[in-house]
């Protein structure tokens, strides 16, 4: 009889929802749990077979961040979450960040792009990113035909708008948040995990798990670890500092960017995304 194949644990994203956030905070979680997790960006980086990719590296917890759902179609056993965010605030998020916080060099053809827009006005700009977003956009309508209930679909806005409920409901349903009384022993179990993880670290060994829920107080803990304040040295949320990789954190900045003609190349080139995800009801939006 063959073995049965192990669950894959998934977070499947694009750039500009919050990628980063949700890696870290992924990232706490496998180290505690003793996963083994690996963050991928693009098919070049699996060489266009993330199934075995994870298979290779005996990857137990898998993040995607410009996820083609053709990819993710192929794994068995399976349970993730795919995040989303308004395309229109994705391009006004994107064009600032390419413009001069997004790192290069791990993406080198940023670079030539980057001296384009800073050679043009904002208005010119935005019209080049929303050019700039057409693969990315190309990704999230790949999920048009998702199926199946191994995949929570999560909004950008409505999870960082109420963080701590928003990650436990995920962690929940990632069958990683251990539900019951946290007794003493449970405790004790907890602490005796910590410490194999760290031997782990420091040695590079690797010792079994011994746990397979994380309890909610210490799920809620990362998630403080990493709110948009801590990220930013304590600016809030809505305060804009356009010289940092978390600029602002507002849903529906778009408004305050985009001009009536980059709306309409929008609704053009895109509307079938922003309708798909939900994010205006008909096609006729007032622009």
């Amino acid at each position: 009889m063959a073995e049965p194949t192990k669950k894959i644990y998934g977070y499947f994203g694009h750039h500009k929802c919050a990628s980063t956030w949700f890696e870290d905070i992924f990232g706490e979680v496998s180290r505690d749990l003793g996963l083994r997790y690996r963050i991928v960006y693009t098919k070049q980086d699996f060489d266009g077979d993330l199934r075995g990719y994870i298979a290779k590296h005996n990857i137990d917890f898998i993040a995607y961040a410009n996820a083609d759902y053709a990819q993710v179609a192929n794994l068995e056993n399976l349970v993730g979450i795919h995040a989303v965010r308004d395309p229109r605030d994705i391009i006004v998020s994107a064009y600032f960040s390419h413009l001069k916080t997004h790192p290069t060099h791990a993406w080198p053809e940023l670079i030539a792009y980057r001296e384009k827009l800073q050679q043009c006005d904002q208005a010119t700009g935005l019209f080049h990113e929303i050019a700039f977003r057409s693969e990315q956009f190309e990704e999230m309508r790949s999920w048009r035909d998702l199926h199946g209930e191994h995949i929570m679909q999560v909004r950008m806005e409505d999870v960082t708008s109420s963080s701590y409920r928003s990650m436990l409901s995920i962690l929940e349903f990632l069958g990683l948040l251990f539900q019951g009384y946290y007794s003493a022993p449970k405790r004790a179990q907890y602490l005796f995990a910590k410490v194999l993880r760290k031997i782990e670290s420091r040695w590079g060994v690797r010792l079994p798990r011994v746990i397979g829920a994380l309890p909610a107080e210490r799920a809620l803990g990362i998630v403080w670890e990493n709110e948009f304040e801590k990220k930013t040295g304590g600016r809030k949320i809505g305060e804009e500092n356009k010289d940092s990789h978390y600029r602002k954190g507002v849903h529906g900045d778009w408004r305050n960017h985009l001009t009536r003609d980059h709306l309409a190349l929008i609704k053009q080139q895109y509307n079938d995304v922003i309708l798909l995800y939900g994010y205006e009801a008909t096609p006729d939006w007032p622009l």
